[in-house]
């Protein structure tokens, strides 16, 4: 009895079945592997280019940036457009493009787009229209050339549709984000944020001294939010006796929204050292340290006022080496 393929044959020329996966010893049984072949294959030609957003020849990209520094910013923008067509370069000699080969022939052009949108002067937003050719957007970016530190610069980015002039109009927002020199928001992949979300900018700005026998005050910019940290100040006073009693108040600019004062008088004759925390002031045993206390969560927008009122104050007496320290944002609408 002849054995059939895949199997051996037994005593008695009963058929013997050969182990699943294992070779067979007569050439009608070749190997049959146990492993699965592959089922998933990619393409390599005809891929979708890699952008969700197609735009029109009527859309604009539209770009807002604010800065707080006192020297202004500018900021470089870059945009990459996949076009659909070849770029023709409109010499009435040449032939038009054949677009059944278009896409053989000449292939699918990627064009960049470079401007600079300056921002000369701090607190005040600067827009930039960019128009667009019809093809994918394949990212936008934005890079300031003066920002060393977030919370200085901002800048939002959208797709304006049919050269609508607003943000508030229909449109798609790319990114909103604080700007570094090193690196900036970018589309696809960047971030929406407002403008006061996230951590500020710290800094510590000094506050002009007033003249003499007068206080000291300090106003939050408009499109700027302070919230204040820390506060140092030396109240040289006259050799005239009197007790001044300094205060530190904090106003909207109509109603007072904080008042403290320090936990001594400040007699004649003094250099006093007045400094402010956002924590209660403890016993110093330094007769000519003097304390207050700061409101630990408040943000003070624009228009608000920071100022001393010191009861007792003489015509010599002195504030100077004023410095507030503040984490502060841009408000931009």
């Amino acid at each position: 009895m002849m054995a059939s393929a895949g199997s051996l044959g037994g005593a008695g020329g009963t058929p013997r079945l050969v182990k699943p996966g294992q070779p067979s010893d007569t050439p009608q049984a070749p190997y049959v592997g146990a492993s699965l072949p592959n089922v998933v294959r990619f393409k390599f030609q005809d891929i979708s280019p890699p952008s969700p957003l197609y735009v029109q020849r009527d859309d604009v990209l539209q770009l807002v940036g604010t800065t707080q520094l006192a020297g202004g910013d500018i900021l470089n923008v870059t945009a990459r457009i996949l076009l659909p067509l070849p770029q023709q370069t409109g010499q009435p000699g040449d032939p038009p493009i054949d677009l059944s080969k278009a896409e053989v022939e000449g292939g699918q052009p990627i064009i960049t787009i470079q401007r600079a949108l300056p921002l000369p002067t701090p607190n005040v937003s600067v827009t930039l229209k960019i128009q667009l050719a019809e093809g994918y957007l394949l990212s936008v970016e934005a890079v300031g050339t003066s920002t060393s530190n977030r919370g200085l610069t901002f800048c939002a980015a959208a797709i304006i549709r049919n050269a609508v002039t607003a943000f508030n109009s229909p449109s798609e927002t790319l990114f909103a984000d604080y700007v570094f020199f090193t690196w900036g928001p970018t589309w696809p992949g960047g971030r929406i944020l407002g403008s006061i979300e996230g951590p500020g900018f710290l800094s510590v700005q000094g506050i002009t001294a007033p003249a003499a026998g007068a206080d000291f005050t300090t106003t939050v910019p408009a499109g700027m939010r302070w919230r204040p940290i820390t506060f140092s100040a030396v109240l040289t006073t006259s050799a005239v006796a009197a007790n001044r009693q300094p205060e530190i108040i904090i106003t909207n600019g109509v109603n007072t929204i904080w008042q403290c004062g320090v936990q001594a008088s400040i007699v004649a004759s003094t250099a006093a050292s007045v400094t402010g925390t956002t924590t209660n002031p403890g016993t110093d045993v330094v007769a000519t340290n003097f304390h207050f206390t700061l409101p630990p969560a408040m943000f003070m927008e624009g228009g608000y006022v920071l100022k001393s009122l010191t009861a007792g104050i003489q015509a010599a007496d002195q504030w100077s080496s004023i410095v507030l320290q503040t984490e502060s944002w841009l408000v931009v609408a």
